[in-house]
């Protein structure tokens, strides 16, 4: 679960994400987020980052992918904090599981790189 990919063996994914490592900023309000994107799709994102914008809440997202960006709006759906797990639950980074809920910006940019990564089969 440390990608909250799944709950009690069950997916809540709606679309597949695909690994990659590229800078996002997140907005909320008046503070801004740097963090890196380890896993992407269009439906989504996990932002390895501090996570300090609580569940539930909306997000603007800048994120830097090949040579362009995908700008959009969001609501983070789950927060990793390590030191507010549980005994014995997944570890894993510190970050944000990121809903995205509509792409302003660079949508052709975000469905070719989906494109590209469903092509070639994970390891």
């Amino acid at each position: 679960m440390a990608d909250g990919q799944n709950v009690g063996g069950r997916e809540r994914r709606k679309t597949p994400r695909f690994a990659v490592s590229c800078r996002c900023w997140v907005e909320q309000d008046s503070m801004t987020l740097f963090g890196t994107v380890t896993n992407l799709s269009s439906g989504g994102l996990f932002l390895r980052t501090l996570p300090i914008v609580r569940e539930g809440r909306d997000v603007e997202v800048r994120l830097s992918l090949g040579n362009g960006v995908v700008v959009g709006r969001g609501a983070v759906r789950w927060c990793a904090q390590p030191s507010a797990r549980a005994p014995g639950a997944p570890s894993g980074p510190p970050g944000m599981g990121i809903e995205l809920t509509e792409v302003t910006a660079g949508q052709e940019l975000l469905e070719g790189f989906i494109g590209r990564k469903s092509l070639v089969p994970e390891p």
